[in-house]
């Protein structure tokens, strides 16, 4: 055979060769498709009008399609196949009047298999992520059982849930959560919260909601239960059991606020009479038995308590406010409580609810003058404004935000929604537009990374910042600061600022650096109210000690015409509330020394010729200041076997427009005591007994 014959047929052989091995391959690909588990991923949810439109990524193969669903929530058990398609797109026509009692489930199926793959998600998921629970009558009782006890069962240690970053907020769509067991409790654990999504609590019925003390020892002690909230939520009792099981059972102690409750149940604020340091309760009906026997000091607001308030002889300092049917004053050695008749200027705490335009709005109640009772009806939300969640907030996300696109979003003129998260700001927080609403929810933690502070707020009136944790995380000179210290200051007794459960922490979380500050609130501006506050300066977790998490104030006042109500600052250096503004006023206040001085000298005032610094302290040149019920506890349980003490709880300047009412003090362990209550009167701690003050005016002690 010629050269050029042998070239051609050795040419056509490797074509065929080639065309076999093709074939093959076809033939093999083809076979891999038909045996692929198909998968979709990225499902977007938009709503053009009356329409909802899925988008979602589509890696399309040969006898590959799409099966879409439609259930009436994320955790409902039913769901509907309303549509199949090939393409990544898909357009659902009739998805109900309210699409946030909607999910969907796009399935990637394979033809040949059967074999799937499918994503779920609904307008909610997308908006406020996966930290956010919304639950609505529709949904299977289990399900949210199981969802609400699966959160609960991670967040409910003190030893590996107290200081962790996980953050949880429950909400319920207006309806009935009681029929299917109507005493069914939902247990919440720490950085839990549960809110109803009425235009009043009564619109949401809920079965029962539990705290119990997580600590689990032998005293019941609750006493490490914090950082916890309700909000808006009605509990029914439609089939009384008695005893605990029957119960309201809310066993904590700071940072655990109760908001805008209706409660049917009996109310017990501890558990099984163990230890407890709360609390605060506002703008709530209780119609059964509420109280404590072993809780330290309770704060009560705004509320209908119909005569059925009960407290223990032990206790050191409840005060009432602006309640209705609540106990009448009772300062003595066994008495505790005060009641101030109304509340002189308030603003409630803004919550998110569900509009009869069915779109989420954030409802803000006006500010009240001289308030008695709760700002709400059974048939009203009360006075106040409702602003468009989606066109009038920008929703922060910790997995996607940081300083730099909040702040951007204040400067466009939004508001800031918190979903729950940590989120690790590298800059300060700039609010410097008026009338500017920062609200966390599913307690929202704000962590300063950096050296000038989490929040500062200009000079402008009406701010509000309200249901936040904020934690040092580096070393500054204030942590939050309201107004600038120098400059013209705009305010408004008319439109005041709000601080509203702000909660502050200088050391306990395991922050990237060892946090000092020197004043970890400073109020600059005139015309501000404080409504449950909590600073404190860690006493256990990560970064403890007196070199280390140190923090000098936990609450500097320069401004005029500020007033705390539901204030509680620990653990602080110097004095934990120094006041320099003129019309300040105090009530309720709960404090405890630092635990840990490591001797008198470290721990001295007035120029170091005075033991200890007085926990409140309103400054010599203040003219006008009032001060009502307060308690000052003695622990000195981390001195190194140093006697530490204190010469007074309070200081205030001998003047006649300055009156303290209804003061005591105790010290409650350690080798250490406070010597006087008030100004040198009062008597010293030593003994172990509660020493009080009734009333302080003047240098006149009654």
């Amino acid at each position: 055979m010629k050269k050029a014959q042998l070239f051609k047929a050795a040419a056509a052989l490797s074509l065929t060769i080639a065309l076999g091995a093709g074939v093959k391959n076809v033939q093999a690909n083809e076979t891999a498709t038909k045996t692929q588990t198909p998968n979709v991923q990225s499902v977007r949810l938009d709503q053009h009008g009356p329409t909802v439109v899925l988008r979602w990524r589509a890696n399309f193969r040969p006898g590959q399609y799409y099966q879409i669903y439609r259930s009436s929530g994320d955790y409902s058990s039913a769901k509907r196949l309303i549509g199949t398609t090939t393409h990544g797109v898909f357009v659902d026509r009739h998805p109900g009047k309210n699409v946030y009692q909607t999910a969907y489930t796009v399935k990637a199926v394979n033809k040949w298999t059967g074999k799937s793959s499918e994503v779920q998600t609904s307008f909610n998921k997308q908006i406020f992520g996966d930290n956010m629970k919304i639950f609505n009558p529709n949904d299977d009782s289990q399900k949210i059982n199981a969802t609400v006890k699966e959160t609960f069962d991670k967040q409910k240690s003190p030893e590996t849930s107290q200081f962790n970053n996980s953050r949880y907020g429950f909400y319920f769509m207006p309806g009935k959560y009681d029929q299917a067991d109507p005493n069914h409790a939902y247990e919440m654990g720490y950085y839990s919260t549960v809110s109803g999504l009425g235009k009043t609590p009564t619109q949401t019925d809920l079965p029962n909601i539990l705290v119990e003390n997580y600590m689990k020892d032998e005293n019941n002690n609750a006493t490490q239960n914090f950082w916890t909230a309700i909000e808006n939520v009605h509990l029914t009792n439609n089939k009384p059991q008695s005893g605990v099981q029957g119960q309201f059972n809310y066993a904590t102690s700071q940072a655990t606020p109760i908001r805008r409750m209706e409660v049917d149940r009996t109310t017990q604020l501890d558990w099984k009479s163990g230890w407890a340091s709360g609390g605060y309760i506002a703008d709530s009906n209780f119609k059964q038995k509420i109280g404590s026997m072993s809780q330290q000091q309770y704060y009560v607001r705004n509320t209908d308590l119909h005569n059925k308030w009960y407290n223990g002889d032990g206790s050191y300092n409840f005060t009432m406010q602006g309640n209705l049917n609540a106990p009448a004053t009772n300062w003595s050695q066994t008495g505790s409580v005060s009641n101030v008749a109304t509340t002189p200027v308030i603003k409630e705490k803004p919550f998110l609810y569900m509009g009869s335009n069915n779109r989420y709005q954030v409802f803000v109640p006006a500010q009240r003058r001289n308030a008695k009772g709760t700002s709400w009806t059974k048939d009203s939300m009360g006075p106040g404004r409702s602003l468009d969640l989606l066109s009038r907030f920008y929703i922060a996300r910790s997995d996607r935000d940081n300083a730099d696109s909040i702040n951007a979003a204040i400067r466009r003129g939004k508001n800031i929604f918190f979903t729950p998260g940590v989120y690790h700001l590298n800059k300060s927080l700039q609010v410097n537009r008026p009338n500017t609403i920062i609200l966390g929810t599913g307690m929202a933690t704000l962590e300063s990374d950096n050296q000038q502070g989490a929040i500062k707020v200009g000079n402008v009136p009406g701010v509000t910042l309200a249901g936040l944790i904020v934690d040092q995380g580096s070393q500054s000179e204030t942590l939050v600061q309201v107004g600038n210290k120098y400059g013209r200051r705009f305010s408004s007794p008319a439109n005041q600022t709000l601080l509203s459960d702000i909660f502050v922490r200088v050391g306990g979380p395991n922050t990237q650096q060892v946090p000092k500050v020197n004043k970890a609130v400073e109020i600059n501006s005139d015309n501000v109210i404080g409504d449950d506050m909590w600073i404190w300066r860690g006493d256990h977790g990560s970064h403890i000690g007196w070199t280390q998490n140190e923090m000098q104030n936990g609450l500097v006042v320069n401004g005029n015409n500020v007033t705390m109500y539901g204030l509680f600052s620990e653990h602080g250096q110097k004095e934990q509330v120094l006041w320099n503004g003129e019309n300040g006023r105090t009530y309720f206040y709960q404090s405890e020394t630092p635990y840990d001085a490591q001797k008198q000298s470290d721990w001295m005032s007035h120029d170091g010729t005075v033991n200890g610094y007085a926990s409140y302290k309103v400054a010599d040149h203040v003219k006008r200041h009032e001060f009502t019920g307060s308690g000052v506890y003695g622990v000195f349980t981390m001195t190194n076997g140093a006697k530490i003490q204190a010469a007074n709880s309070i200081e205030v300047p001998d003047t006649p427009g300055v009156i303290v009412n209804h003061a005591s003090t105790k010290t409650f362990a350690g080798d250490g005591s406070i010597d006087n209550v008030i100004n040198n009167h009062g008597g010293s701690t030593t003994d172990g007994q509660k020493h009080f003050i009734t009333k302080y005016q003047n240098g006149q002690v009654e």
